[in-house]
């Protein structure tokens, strides 16, 4: 307590921890993120949490800061209701469970349905929750590639699911951008509710990257993502790498021309990566040692530099450097 280790980062901190973007909220309890089309376009990107017992419900966004992350837009959206436990229905209503009652357990308690003003009313949650109930098994590959670009996560997150259950390599890696690497919004998002092109093809990505840890992918196919001309394709591509097994790793060396990438994000997934692949060569670990002496006064980058050191670096090695 006396080092502050828990505060957000401050000139002087101890250096092997990874500190916190910022102290907020006593007692937070369920937490959700908006997904794209739930409550109404006031909320788009929030993410809401119970404070308890204090009974306020609070919410804020992120935004990008260099390789990680700051909040904005910090808020009480609700005070007064003991809110624990959240959960999104697939109507886009934000379901809560109230505490109400005390120790020791007395069973009482509330389930509150709680939405925007007039959000009920938007012509595309129906649809929304008619694709979260169908069943996706019925679904064509095409079909599915499609829902990769709808504005709701929980929509995309199912067809990159059921993609990969199928082991759909080719509509993954055709969705994640090879065909239309240029495009600033898939053609199937504009008869939906669309998403940029970025999100649809970071989940065919994702998806992919399911076929990787099941060992019934070729890693060699994604590693032209690493020179993509999108910074977040790029990070991306290296955090799936890191997490393929096997012969993963003898692309590692792939991955040190992006620890000088000019967007942290992709330096910093590929120091990672590397570390999950514990890659022993001479060339990669000189190269994780020049990433942390340039980019080692930054906390998160330097918890990369860290990361891909630990996997890949001997303790001689490391000594050495002392």
């Amino acid at each position: 307590m006396r080092e502050g280790l828990w505060k957000p980062s401050f000139p002087g901190q101890a250096a092997y921890l990874l500190p916190p973007i910022a102290s907020y909220s006593d007692g937070p309890a369920g937490f959700r993120y908006e997904p794209g089309t739930a409550l109404g376009d006031g909320q788009r990107g929030m993410f809401v949490l119970n404070e308890f017992p204090s009974g306020k419900m609070r919410a804020f966004r992120l935004a990008r800061d260099g390789a990680f992350f700051k909040m904005v837009d910090a808020r009480v959206l609700n005070d007064g209701v003991m809110g624990i436990g959240l959960s999104w229905h697939p109507d886009g209503s934000l379901m809560m469970a109230d505490w109400i009652g005390g120790y020791p357990l007395d069973g009482i308690g509330a389930l509150w349905r709680v939405d925007a003003k007039d959000g009920a009313q938007s012509p595309v949650r129906p649809a929304t929750h008619k694709l979260l109930t169908d069943d996706l098994a019925r679904s064509s590959e095409s079909a599915l590639a499609i829902m990769l670009a709808h504005a709701d996560q929980r929509v995309r997150l199912r067809a990159q699911f059921e993609l990969a259950k199928r082991g759909a390599a080719e509509a993954l890696l055709a969705t994640a951008g090879i065909a239309t690497p240029e495009a600033d919004m898939l053609p199937s998002a504009k008869t939906q509710q669309g998403c940029p092109a970025q999100l649809a093809r970071l989940h065919a990505l994702w998806g992919y990257g399911q076929l990787l840890r099941r060992g019934t992918a070729d890693a060699t196919r994604v590693l032209p993502f690493l020179m993509d001309a999108d910074a977040e394709v790029r990070a991306q591509t290296a955090k799936i790498l890191g997490d393929a097994p096997g012969k993963a790793r003898t692309h590692a060396h792939a991955l040190v021309a992006l620890l000088n990438d000019d967007e942290p994000r992709a330096r910093l997934q590929a120091a990672i990566a590397l570390g999950k692949l514990e890659s022993h060569e001479p060339a990669v670990i000189e190269a994780l040692f020049a990433f942390a002496a340039r980019d080692g006064a930054t906390p998160v980058l330097r918890h990369g530099a860290a990361t891909g050191l630990a996997g890949c670096a001997s303790a001689d090695q490391l000594a050495a450097k002392n």
